[in-house]
């Protein structure tokens, strides 16, 4: 199955930030898997290094790190633009 495709794709949807959370039964819905194979992804996931996972209060939270990172560097330009616009119209 492609469940980390299908997390990809979430993450895509969700404001491209590379990340998507919840449970561990929301995320197995999202993927399309039922709870074994998703928690067999998950070990998957961990043991490949593919994505960071982690888990706390019950939630689990999957990131990708190249789209995480590309979506920081979006919002850093973002704010630079910003600041550079500012700091013309102060002059």
């Amino acid at each position: 199955r492609g469940i980390w495709f299908d997390l990809i794709c979430a993450m895509h949807e969700d404001h491209q930030s590379g990340e998507v959370s919840g449970t561990v039964e929301q995320l197995a819905r999202i993927s399309r898997s039922n709870i074994e194979n998703f928690n067999s992804a998950i070990q998957d996931l961990i043991a490949t290094k593919a994505a960071d996972v982690t888990f706390c209060n019950g939630n689990v939270t999957i990131v990708n790190r190249r789209m995480n990172r590309a979506f920081k560097d979006k919002q850093a330009a973002t704010l630079r633009v910003k600041r550079h616009r500012l700091k013309r119209e102060s002059n």
